[in-house]
């Protein structure tokens, strides 16, 4: 998460923008359940965020970043139990 990456986002409202797959539209691809109380939600254009809550840290997303994580979990996963 973001927050491991950067500590001091603890406890603040965190979005993380991004164009979806062939999309030209800038969207909220995550938010922490602190934006979330604000009024932001994923898959909202990001420019209604200063509006909904303007103390809001925004992040590019990193679809990289996560694509890997998801990878590191599955093969922990794994390595735990095959059947997954």
């Amino acid at each position: 998460s973001e927050r491991a990456r950067a500590p001091e986002l603890q406890g603040r409202p965190v979005a993380l923008i991004g164009r979806q797959e062939g999309g030209e539209t800038v969207l909220v691809r995550a938010c922490s359940a602190e934006a979330k109380v604000a009024g932001l939600a994923p898959g909202m254009p990001a420019h209604a965020i200063p509006q909904r809550c303007p103390e809001a840290q925004t992040l590019p997303f990193d679809e990289r970043y996560y694509q890997r994580r998801y990878y590191e979990i599955l093969a922990g996963l794994d390595a735990v139990t095959p059947q997954i």
